[in-house]
């Protein structure tokens, strides 16, 4: 039998002394998820135009995380040999003999790379201890008020441009909205994962309000891949009986709106971004009713791609080394898949670590089914996988390391 991701208080401790624990458990995780999913410390950098380094906030949480390391020493324990955990430490050891050899060969910057990775796979280790002792509910609230406050970000990002995100600030594209995340596909994909996980906190009833709520902040990053894995969570959602069966008729008056007005959308949305931005977000828009991947950006994501699968079968086994996808020089742009940098950079060998990680994901006993939503870790599942053939982000940022925590974490009843 596996236990619940949510471990109890300890309680051999005094009852005041436990309130106290509790409540500091709780303000941490609360600073945790929005340090995450707001991306705080990146923004905040870029506001000072670096003065402020993020690792500054990631050791400050770090840190923080001390006293709970010492006072729940048993839970630890428990945490650092469950699966998970072990699967983690597997892809740091991985990561630290390729940052040997890269130091060894003077590949400085696949190094530097590296090194990061394995700091961030630490730091979410040391974060996800902390979430998994906060309450369900705590961290449901959390989770929706943050969808919806990136939500509100999003509009107001993209109908003033400039009042969130600094003009040329790096990697912002303008005429997607970004907010404080920087870049408008890590806006989506952060608040798809904020409303997965603020879902079981709600009434049925209430759950696909909060999905057409978040909708708005999501089409405003103009991110394919966001409004697929958006239309799936709803399809699916409905599938598994997340969602009531009388919702259907909501959603299917929302469809019907959506797909009248979807020839309409460019003439009311182009206005508002910026000419130098208006094709991109043109060929984006008209994707969902042509499904054309003609432009620049989805040609590019072809070719990329074609390109590391024949990078992969020159060295199938080991892969080209870490960073190798972001190095490469034959292109700008990474694989924007993530089987294909795993595969490319680590080859098979590292690739079976990633298919144990999902096989975790599917057998979690851990936050979904603490809240008695089994069939939304299912949905997680497909969320994650969906993603993966979009994205190449999810071992190099924190929402996602800390969102995998949550939905492949279990841990084993403590013995008695």
């Amino acid at each position: 039998m596996m236990q619940q991701t949510i471990v109890p208080v300890n309680a051999s401790l005094p009852r005041h002394f436990s309130i106290w624990v509790n409540s500091y458990i709780s303000a941490l995780a609360t600073c945790v998820l929005t340090t995450a999913y707001l991306d705080i410390a990146g923004y905040i950098s870029s506001l000072t135009n670096g003065a402020f380094l993020p690792k500054y906030a990631y050791f400050s949480l770090g840190a923080a995380t001390v006293p709970l390391l010492v006072l729940r020493r048993k839970v630890l324990w428990l945490y650092l040999g469950s699966h998970h955990s072990m699967c983690v430490a597997a892809m740091a050891l991985m990561n630290l003999v390729h940052w040997l050899v890269h130091s060894y060969d003077g590949h400085g910057e696949a190094a530097a790379l590296t090194m990061t990775r394995i700091q961030y796979l630490i730091l979410a280790t040391l974060l996800g201890f902390v979430l998994i002792q906060a309450r369900p509910a705590l961290l449901g609230r959390v989770f929706v008020f943050l969808s919806l406050l990136l939500t509100v970000l999003q509009v107001v990002d993209f109908m003033f441009p400039g009042m969130i995100v600094l003009e040329g600030t790096k990697g912002v594209v303008e005429g997607r909205a970004s907010s404080t995340l920087l870049n408008a596909n890590k806006a989506a994909e952060s608040l798809i994962l904020l409303t997965l996980f603020g879902i079981p906190i709600l009434r049925p009833a209430w759950r696909i309000w909060l999905l057409l709520l978040v909708f708005p902040g999501i089409l405003l990053s103009f991110s394919r891949s966001g409004l697929i894995v958006w239309t799936l969570i709803v399809t699916v959602g409905l599938w598994l009986r997340i969602f009531p069966r009388k919702t259907f008729f909501l959603l299917l008056c929302v469809a019907s709106l959506a797909i009248s007005s979807a020839v309409s959308l460019p003439d009311l949305l182009l206005p508002l971004v910026d000419l130098s931005a208006a094709d991109n977000v043109y060929h984006r828009l008209m994707f969902f009713s042509s499904f054309d991947t003609s432009d620049f950006s989805s040609q590019q994501r072809i070719d990329v791609l074609q390109y590391s699968i024949e990078n992969f079968l020159t060295q199938p086994i080991l892969g080209h080394g870490s960073g190798f996808t972001h190095l490469w020089g034959s292109f700008q742009e990474s694989t924007h898949n993530q089987h294909m940098l795993i595969l490319g950079e680590y080859g098979i060998f590292g690739y079976s670590l990633f298919v144990w990680l999902l096989f975790l994901i599917y057998h979690s006993d851990g936050y979904f089914k603490s809240q008695q939503l089994p069939q939304l870790q299912l949905l997680a599942l497909g969320v994650a996988l969906a993603f993966t053939l979009f994205t190449h982000n999810m071992f190099d940022h924190l929402y996602w390391l800390v969102s995998l925590v949550l939905i492949s974490h279990s841990m084993p009843h403590p013995r008695k």
